[in-house]
């Protein structure tokens, strides 16, 4: 009789086995429902995190082309007045021998004036063009940030845009999802109404040996 209880506790186990598998099966809908609404919060949280660092990533270059601009008109208006700086010519009266404090000669006088505007325009134009590149090189500091913040203002809206269709998304599945779980109709299921056969089979043969043993005690 303990092999008959013993197979009868391996047949339950296996109906409860069952019960669970067919509860597994009758709940999947929901169950990959649910699995989708977390894997599509995850993302929306995930999108929502790039676009917040996105912005803030934006206004810091914002700034830093605000500040570009700023230096890039200080180069023009430095340049502007640089390029009308006119060379003046200094009186004859200025040209004096160290030595003897005499008037130089005029043929030197014209030498030494040579000499200086040549100065001049040498210096000028060597500022110009410090101008010039020191200019070019923001432009192209510009040029690169503005482009990074095309960049990411395309970022942006591209995710926004994917965070409201994931939102639309998700209101359709929480509308689906009951949150409740359904327990299977057992009865219907071929594999549990055997093993329940089967159980029922071996209470029998159990409460026949009772019986049986019963008679016997009953007799002697």
């Amino acid at each position: 009789i303990a092999d008959k209880y013993k197979k009868l506790e391996k047949l339950k186990s296996q109906l409860n086995d069952r019960k669970d598998e067919l509860n597994r099966e009758n709940n999947k809908e929901q169950v990959e429902i649910q699995s989708q609404i977390f894997e599509k919060e995850r993302k929306i949280q995930s999108l929502n995190n790039a676009v917040e660092q996105d912005t803030a990533t934006l206004a810091t270059l914002n700034i830093d082309i605000g500040n570009i601009k700023d230096e890039m008109q200080v180069l023009r208006n430095k340049w502007g007045g640089e390029k009308a700086t006119q060379y003046t010519e200094p009186d004859d009266d200025n040209f004096i021998c160290p030595t003897c404090k005499q008037g130089l000669p005029l043929e030197d006088i014209e030498q030494q004036k040579a000499k200086l505007k040549k100065s001049f325009e040498e210096n000028k134009a060597k500022t110009l063009e410090e101008i010039t590149n020191k200019g070019k090189r923001f432009a192209a500091e510009l040029k690169n940030k503005q482009a990074q913040v095309e960049k990411l203002n395309n970022s942006i809206k591209e995710n926004k845009e994917s965070v409201s269709k994931l939102e639309t998304d998700l209101l359709v599945l929480r509308g689906k999802n009951t949150g409740a779980v359904v327990q299977a109709d057992y009865a219907a299921d071929s594999e549990y109404k055997k093993i329940n056969i089967k159980i029922n089979t071996v209470n029998a043969e159990i409460s026949n040996l009772d019986d049986v043993d019963n008679t016997e005690l009953t007799a002697k």
